[in-house]
């Protein structure tokens, strides 16, 4: 009876060990739950709410208007996915995944380390400075208008890639395994165009361009992915391998 009161405890010890060098092994993931806009007078503020608390890495691309975000050990939730983001000083944003293979001595073995990594890209005015907050399990993203250029965006009719706008201002764009389907439908939703899709899409893409308009960009998209591009009517057709 006494050895068998020393065996369990012999594999209560061994099971927590095994447990614990499970958790350090796989930690638990923060997953993106939720992205939530909302608009006032001078400023637009974006709500990304989190599972929990992770290391966020915030960078600012100037040159393009753009602000990534990188999450450290989240994952996606799987509507987000298949969504992009406008309003009214946002261009366009997303969520996606991003493989970045990392080499080390395992590499002779055939084998190879894949980091995934997540990262959250928002296209801003040009007139706006952003800014970010974090607060627990959520982080916010401020995109507050210039004071000296407010009054001036106002006149100007080509000052954001923006449904509501008659003309468009150039696009310079960065798109880094960005959800193909859901960013070509705001780029068409924001070119106010009946855009249908025929045959394969590629669930993700990346590309560079400068463009006047959305029309364009999604010519230069099509041209990219060696899709065909046209109009049927009033119905445009964006149409990749059968």
């Amino acid at each position: 009876m006494k050895h068998k009161y020393i065996y369990m405890f012999y594999l209560m010890i061994l099971f927590s060990a095994i447990s614990w060098r499970v958790t350090r092994a796989y930690p638990t993931l923060s997953e993106i739950k939720e992205v939530s806009i909302s608009e006032a007078d001078s400023q637009t503020l974006v709500t990304i709410d989190l599972s929990k608390p992770t290391k966020v890495v915030p960078y600012l691309k100037g040159t393009e208007n753009c602000i990534v975000l990188e999450f450290d050990k989240a994952v996606i939730s799987g509507d987000l996915k298949k969504k992009a983001f406008a309003s009214r000083d946002i261009k366009l944003g997303y969520i996606s995944v991003s493989n970045n293979e990392k080499s080390n001595n395992k590499e002779k073995e055939g084998k190879v380390k894949q980091n995934k990594k997540v990262k959250a890209k928002f296209f801003f005015k040009p007139d706006c400075l952003p800014s970010v907050k974090y607060s627990k399990d959520k982080v916010a993203l401020k995109f507050a208008i210039k004071d000296g250029l407010a009054k001036a965006s106002q006149s100007l009719s080509n000052s954001l890639m923006h449904p509501g706008e008659e003309k468009y201002a150039p696009v310079v764009i960065s798109l880094e395994d960005a959800p193909f389907l859901p960013v070509v439908k705001e780029i068409a939703t924001q070119a106010g165009m009946d855009l249908q899709f025929k045959g394969k899409m590629p669930e993700t893409f990346s590309i560079e361009l400068q463009s006047e308009d959305p029309f364009e960009a999604i010519c230069s998209i099509a041209v990219k992915t060696n899709m065909k591009f046209y109009r049927d009517g009033k119905i445009w057709y964006l149409e990749g391998e059968a």
